[in-house]
């Protein structure tokens, strides 16, 4: 054999035999007790939650250096409700942590998580003399089950999720049920634009027998004073059944307010509802007032346009102007 491979060969030999004894340094060094008792005195202390481990922690090595805490419990701010449980959390580290670093955690993998979200509240994360330190640019969910009210349609069962972090953008992708929905996939997407983010959202499954799809796309949303701004903000909704079709499409140019009230320069809401031989569309186009909190949608002065279509016979089209207010409550049941 040349030389210059089994030099090659030689060097990996070496590498891979340091890095092994390094594994062992640091696991033989690792006492779980103490860690896992620090740990808890850290949640307590820094970020005022209470932390039950009832499996313990262990030090993992392969196939990267880990923390893993096995059937915990973690409350809400305060400790006064319980925010999440899981089954196991794999807390994945840097590298350097093998050759005596921190405990950096850049990655974490939780299973069998049960979490009330509005009980989450604020994270203060770890300074460099905490037994932590926290630098996460991905999480995985396996098997999560994320409640947002008390209804039986607030809840989100995720088969498996991943969360992406990279210098303020998140990237969101997951499939499960729940929400009312039966083999849903869920994508979310955010980005830094300036002072403000742009957002995109996209979600579908199936609603009984419909086929439901949602997707949301806002610009330069931000805070304001009196509340939020954003530009260029599409929503299309739509539910499929066989031969019957209901579909809602709005497109707002600029919009300010809060989520009680907030205004649009210029809304247009295309309402379809479409059946085996024909067609129903109503146009709403105008300036506008928008109601985020009760899903409603208000033109002072609007420009209403019909049309229909159906098999056999020459299209319908009439035009109002006037006042009108969508009631999004009030196309719930439309395919029902």
């Amino acid at each position: 054999m040349p030389d210059l491979p089994k030099r090659i060969l030689t060097l990996s030999a070496a590498v891979a035999a340091l890095f092994l004894l390094a594994s062992l340094a640091v696991w033989a060094r690792f006492d779980s007790a103490d860690f896992g008792r620090r740990i808890v005195a850290w949640t307590q202390e820094k970020e005022q939650r209470e932390l039950r481990l009832d499996g313990g922690v262990r030090l993992a090595l392969f196939p990267r250096p880990a923390l893993v805490l096995e059937r915990g419990v973690l409350s809400g701010r305060g400790g006064a409700v319980e925010f999440a449980a899981f089954d196991q959390a794999r807390l994945n580290l840097a590298w350097s942590a093998l050759l005596g670093g921190p405990l950096r955690v850049t990655s974490v993998a939780l299973r069998g998580l049960r979490a009330e979200v509005a009980a989450a509240g604020s994270f203060a994360g770890g300074a460099e003399s905490d037994p932590l330190q926290f630098a996460i640019g991905e999480l995985r969910l396996e098997r999560a089950d994320l409640r947002f009210g008390p209804a039986d349609d607030s809840q989100l069962h995720l088969d498996r999720a991943l969360a992406r972090f990279d210098g303020g953008a998140l990237d969101i992708e997951g499939s499960g049920a729940g929400l009312g929905l039966r083999e849903l996939e869920l994508r979310v997407q955010s980005a830094p634009a300036g002072n403000a983010r742009n957002l995109a959202l996209a979600l579908n499954g199936l609603r009984g027998a419909e086929k439901f799809d949602l997707r949301l796309t806002a610009g330069a949303l931000r805070s304001q004073p009196e509340g939020y701004g954003a530009e260029d903000v599409n929503l299309v909704l739509q539910l499929v059944r066989g031969d019957d079709s209901f579909d809602v499409a709005l497109r707002i140019t600029a919009l300010a307010g809060s989520l009680e009230t907030a205004n649009a320069q210029k809304a247009v809401l295309a309402v379809n509802r479409g059946w085996k031989n024909g067609r129903l569309t109503l146009t709403y186009n105008g300036a506008a007032s928008l109601g985020l909190a009760g899903n409603w949608l208000e033109w002072p002065a609007v420009r209403l346009e019909v049309n229909l279509l159906e098999a056999g016979k020459s299209e319908l089209s009439r035009v109002w102007n006037g006042t009108t207010r969508f009631e999004a409550a009030a196309y719930a049941g439309a395919l029902r």
